[in-house]
């Protein structure tokens, strides 16, 4: 992690203050083409799911598994992925699911804990509102020919973290929201969020048993992309999400998740990977952090400018690296209002917006 001073007189220095990211929490079911009671509870669960205000709450991913029996979709997908995590929860039925790793409070004490049918808003709230211990930036590409993944994530502990006995995983999944040109068996035609590949594998990436505040750790992550061509099974997909997410296998709690963004290929000279940029926390109170993520070895320049055009700090010329890169900005100066964050990298202007509130 860089720690970058700033130039000017209204900032101050780095310090070791962390502040928390939105928690995102994860939703995790298990479905399936033959599964009637499935076709039953999706529709209302997806569109509980979709809406603007929980889209910033929770993510939801769709495990294709064979309850009661498998079928095409079923087989286009990484079946050893799929079936490494129906055997992780011991999944009894479909359509079952989980939040963070946990059986829903709503559907917890019934004769079907984790039916997805009993899923509601008082299950995202819940688990929305859990403070998490990180902070996630991710983003990822594919490479020319479209047939392999890399992911690369940089993670940074916000709070102590040191579960008893945890066995701690990063986890990655890319997901794609299929269309079906005729509904499968029971009744589906469009599937959001499948996870198509899991990567390095279900088994995740180990990490850390212990963090303190303010400990980071970048992660690159790679793997082949499924083809979307299946001649029995008629359909397009489109991409959707590549989500990330910590998880103790211990007890299966998951601490936080987060969404990578997508790096499109630009082509120069020769074939770059063009940066991708994120900041957090938005708003921010007294430190801003600024993740950038790319392909090539470049060198970076930043400024602060305010509402009114006026330049109030520049940050010095920094050398990034391939993979993550992150920098910690005290803002514990500025005032409460919107603000612009300028990034200079090679021919490439960007320009982030964020906030202050105190």
């Amino acid at each position: 992690m860089k720690r970058l001073l700033l130039i000017g007189a209204t900032l101050c220095l780095w310090h070791t203050t962390m502040q928390a990211q939105t928690r995102l929490s994860l939703y995790e079911e298990f479905t399936g083409e033959t599964c009637g009671s499935c076709a039953s509870a999706n529709p209302s669960l997806d569109a509980l799911m979709e809406t603007t205000t929980n889209l910033t709450k929770t993510h939801m991913i769709k495990y294709m598994c064979d309850i009661p029996s498998s079928g095409p979709l079923y087989f286009m997908t990484n079946v050893l992925f799929e079936s490494d995590r129906q055997t992780y929860y011991n999944v009894p039925f479909a359509p079952f699911g989980t939040f963070d790793g946990q059986i829903p409070t709503s559907s917890a004490a019934t004769s079907y804990p984790g039916f997805s049918a009993y899923v509601n808003q008082a299950d995202i709230d819940q688990y929305a509102a859990v403070t998490a211990p990180f902070n996630i930036a991710a983003t990822y590409y594919y490479n020319a020919a479209h047939d392999s993944i890399t992911i690369n994530v940089n993670v940074t502990a916000t709070a102590a973290y040191a579960p008893t006995g945890g066995i701690i995983k990063l986890r990655s999944a890319l997901c794609k929201s299929l269309h079906f040109v005729s509904p499968v068996s029971n009744g589906e035609q469009d599937i959001p969020n499948v996870v198509r590949n899991m990567y390095p594998s279900a088994a995740g990436t180990a990490m850390a048993a212990t963090w303190a505040v303010g400990a980071t750790q970048s992660y690159t992550l790679k793997g082949a992309v499924i083809s979307e061509v299946e001649a029995t099974v008629p359909h397009s997909a489109t991409d959707s999400t590549v989500v990330v997410w910590i998880q103790d296998d211990n007890d299966k709690k998951i601490a936080q998740t987060a969404m990578a963004s997508k790096i499109a290929l630009s082509v120069g000279n020769g074939t770059s990977i063009a940066p991708a940029i994120t900041i957090y926390p938005n708003p921010a109170a007294d430190d801003l952090t600024l993740a950038i993520n790319t392909g090539i070895s470049t060198k970076m320049a930043a400024t602060i400018i305010d509402g009114a055009g006026r330049v109030l700090v520049t940050l010095p010329q920094e050398q990034l690296t391939i993979g993550s890169n992150t920098i910690n900005i005290d803002t514990k100066a500025l005032a409460s209002g919107t603000y612009f964050l300028r990034i200079q990298t090679g021919e490439n202007t960007t320009t982030k917006t964020f906030s202050i509130a105190k």
